[in-house]
Formats: structure tokens, sequence, C-alpha cells
């Protein structure tokens, strides 16, 4: 959830909440527990104040930093063989087929 709001940040509750397909109630959650850990921020935004914008505090930014990352995200960044590439692509579409997930891939 920290590095999908510092890849768009400032980013809108709203934003998030149709990227994720998740309840307001749930995102609210988690954003709280972000903040509680002084992860992220949320604050009015200032063109509407009745948008609320999440951002990524300096703490989140050096946890950012130092955390590995893993499984989706990790491919866009990789460079490799294109068919080492295209198997995995397709083994990351295999399971979500196999986890009944299609709905919420694009």
């Amino acid at each position: 959830m920290l590095r999908l709001i510092h890849e768009a940040e400032p980013v809108t509750l709203a934003t998030l909440r149709t990227q994720l397909a998740m309840h307001p109630a749930t995102l609210g959650q988690l954003v709280a527990r972000l903040e509680k850990m002084r992860l992220a921020q949320l604050s009015p935004a200032p063109h509407d104040r009745r948008q609320r914008l999440v951002t990524v505090t300096d703490e989140g930014r050096h946890l950012l930093a130092r955390a590995p990352v893993a499984g989706p995200i990790r491919l866009r960044g990789i460079v490799g063989e294109e068919r080492h590439l295209r198997a995995l692509a397709q083994a990351f579409e295999d399971a979500v087929h196999d986890f009944g997930l299609e709905e919420w891939a694009p």
C-alpha cells in the first residue's frame, strides 16, 4: 500500500479506492494505520477541501528505500531475456485464472 501511494502521490483516497477496488472503510483503516506508524499523512486537497490527499512521510520513504520489492511490482523493473520475462508474465496470468481473480485483473 505504501509503495502504491508513493508512486502516485499525492493521491486522493477516491483514486486509491478505484485503483484497489477496496471498500472505503477498509481503505480508511489502512491509511489510518499508516498514519499512526508515521509512514503516511492524510490532508485536505488544496483545490477541493472535500477530497483527502495521501502522501508518504520521510519515515515512509526511508522504509521504502530499505524494503525489498517483490511480486508484480518487481517485474516492472526487471531487464532480462524476453523469453523468460514472457514466461513469468504467463505464470502470473495463470495464477490469476487459477485463483479465480479474473475480474480484478485489467
